[in-house]
């Protein structure tokens, strides 16, 4: 074993789904190096989440002064950016660094071992996305298995989860409560908003209720979806911080999404979690978990590129038929494993 470390510091610019797919490696990185902190640059709405409720301690925004200092000259780094940067005795860079220009200014600073490595989550093939952050580690002084990390909610987030939902007329320890979050970052990865408006109904006549997740993208599809299932009553949780989204989900019985961060975010909660996959490859990019339900189209996506996939005008990936949808939602309400 190495010498005994301090602080691990862990550079991740990627999305939120990305970022929670690497929480079993971070979990791993906390354990074998115990009993050292563990802190993360990343994604600008994961820093008032991940720490307190994960295995990161604090967490910085990609997006913060001090870290964008680290990619000017050397020798213009402020005095307490290079303070805080020589105070860790190991760093780690998610990122492409074909120059080592990050690797090169870490080192500068100090920092005893560092490793800059993409886990080139993009490329082709099967390997799983947290298996892709795992294999950057490599050079590491000791070996990393990818630990369990599920996230877990405050008190306070579950006091406000409760009161978003009483306020909302839903009492989720009388009736069976579910969150269904129709959109995604990109709009082809989304399961038909009509086929969603008739599950929607179906669950209510299964007197099931349903609250409807929007995250900063999706206003016009969850708007059209709304119009759709009037005159049902189905509240909106609309633009929340991801906090409140965590303390409401955790009242609910299971989730419903497509490949997004807010799937990820349910299955990081260990709730029964449905995803609907089909232009994205759920081998690589699926939560891990018996708690994970995968569904997908008819065919597989044929889609060379993006661009491809949004033109795409048949998605057989996306053929999902609303009945086995509805019976996966069933058997996760009323029989879940």
């Amino acid at each position: 074993m190495g010498r005994r470390m301090t602080r691990v510091l862990v550079i991740h610019p990627g999305a939120v789904g990305d970022t929670l797919l690497a929480l079993p490696v971070l979990a791993g990185l906390k354990k074998s190096y115990a009993p050292a902190s563990l802190e993360l640059i990343g994604h600008p709405v994961l820093v008032e989440l991940l720490p307190g409720r994960s295995v990161v301690d604090r967490m910085t925004s990609i997006d913060a002064p001090d870290w964008l200092a680290l990619l000017g000259d050397s020798e213009a780094i402020p005095s307490a950016v290079k303070a805080r940067y020589e105070a860790y005795d190991l760093a780690i860079g998610w990122v492409g660094d074909q120059e080592n220009r990050l690797k090169g200014a870490l080192r500068e600073l100090g920092i005893r071992q560092v490793v800059v490595q993409s886990p080139r989550l993009r490329e082709p093939g099967t390997r799983h996305a947290t298996e892709r952050f795992r294999d950057t580690l490599g050079e590491l002084d000791r070996a990393v298995p990818p630990v369990a990390a599920p996230l877990v909610p405050t008190e306070h987030d579950l006091a406000t989860g409760l009161a978003w939902l009483r306020q909302a007329g839903l009492e989720a320890d009388r009736v069976p409560v579910v969150a269904v979050h129709p959109g995604s970052g990109g709009l082809f990865k989304c399961w038909p908003v009509e086929q969603v408006a008739t599950l929607v109904g179906e669950l209510h006549r299964d007197e099931v209720a349903v609250v409807l997740i929007e995250g900063p993208a999706d206003g016009p599809r969850v708007a059209a979806l709304a119009r759709q299932v009037t005159p049902l009553r189905v509240p909106r949780l609309a633009n929340a911080s991801l906090a409140t989204v965590l303390g409401v989900l955790a009242h609910c019985r299971t989730f419903l999404g497509n490949d997004s961060g807010l799937t990820h975010l349910a299955a990081s909660l260990g709730m029964p979690t449905i995803c609907l996959y089909g232009p994205t490859d759920p081998a690589v990019w699926a939560p891990p978990g018996a708690h994970v339900t995968v569904l997908q189209g008819s065919s597989a996506c044929r889609c060379a590129t993006d661009e491809e996939k949004r033109r795409c005008a048949t998605r057989l990936c996306l053929a999902i038929p609303t009945s086995r949808v509805r019976e996966a939602m069933r058997r996760a309400i009323f029989d879940p494993v």
